[in-house]
């Protein structure tokens, strides 16, 4: 019983950052991003911060690799990258992009 008080959050915990595409530093480092100027905007919650985050599925895809969910399940196969670039979300990057042009104005 006790198991299952620390299993249960921690599964629900790792899901949750497994469909936004982000890991648990980033998670935790959330504080430390702050939109510029002093503001106590939390730049985390900005739909747009997490590039990566290329939808639930494809995230999924990403971590898990591609097929059945036994194949997902079961740690075989080759990586779907080359484990040094990864796909990103082009709306999320311009959009941080023009949020910098705007600071730098």
């Amino acid at each position: 019983m006790v198991q299952w008080i620390f299993l249960v959050p921690f599964t629900i915990f790792h899901t949750r950052q497994l469909c936004k595409n982000r890991s648990t530093i980033e998670y935790y480092e959330k504080a430390n991003y702050r939109m510029g100027g002093g503001s106590s905007r939390d730049i985390m919650r900005s739909k747009y911060f997490n590039p990566w985050d290329i939808g639930t599925r494809k995230n999924i895809d990403q971590v898990l690799g591609k097929g059945s969910l036994w194949r997902k399940l079961m740690p075989v196969g080759k990586p779907l990258g080359d484990g040094s670039s990864f796909p990103i979300n082009s709306y999320a990057y311009d959009t941080l992009g023009a949020d910098d042009a705007l600071e730098e104005f």
